[in-house]
């Protein structure tokens, strides 16, 4: 089989014509061949540089399970999420976005957030309370379905074209305000960033 191929691919080299009785040397056929395969890797489409995002919290068994801290003689939930970015680009603007996916069966129709905004070094920090509405048409579309269940995704602009003071590393801090030790039907959740300089 090899020596099949190695004599067919021998064969096509040497007898590859423009015109009729006019063959193509083999390191003409060589360089035509890299130059086009060049061409057709630069045009395929570069990953988009402009988007920063971070990796998704998934949700064990579809569920949001807060942590149990002991207090001593008290016990707190916690409820937060942290995201890490690598922020470089700050004279660029940034749409900053909350994405979550979760099944149509959640037991709730919004779930209320904070978001913090935050330097590696804990000096500068942002927060603002976000509300995800699972009936708001525009933020909400249909991914695909398991199990007989849809498996819905909920996108929402939290900071349209924000500007980071500084370069480097940053926490994004997302701190649920359910009222419950968990919440079933949910995949994911994460925060994202996309470069947007528009006017």
């Amino acid at each position: 089989m090899v020596n099949y191929y190695g004599r067919s691919l021998f064969y096509i080299m040497n007898e590859i014509k423009i015109l009729p009785q006019k063959r193509i040397p083999v390191f003409q056929f060589l360089f035509s061949f890299l130059l086009i395969s060049a061409l057709f890797i630069s045009c395929k489409p570069k990953q988009e540089e402009n988007v920063v995002i971070n990796p998704p919290q998934q949700f064990e068994n579809n569920t949001w399970t807060f942590k149990k801290i002991d207090k001593g003689n008290d016990v707190e939930l916690d409820k937060t999420l942290t995201f890490e970015a690598q922020i470089d680009d700050i004279e660029s603007f940034y749409d900053v976005s909350v994405v979550f996916e979760y099944f149509s069966d959640i037991p709730v129709q919004s779930l209320p957030l904070v978001l913090t905004t935050q330097t590696a070094d804990g000096r500068s920090s942002q927060s603002i309370n976000v509300l995800l509405e699972f009936d708001d048409k525009e933020s909400v579309k249909e991914l695909s379905s398991e199990n007989g269940k849809k498996v819905m995704q909920y996108t929402k602009i939290i900071y349209p074209q924000k500007k980071f003071p500084q370069s480097g590393k940053y926490n994004f801090i997302v701190y649920s305000k359910y009222d419950k030790i968990s919440l079933p039907g949910v995949k994911s959740l994460t925060i994202k960033a996309v470069k947007n300089n528009s006017k």
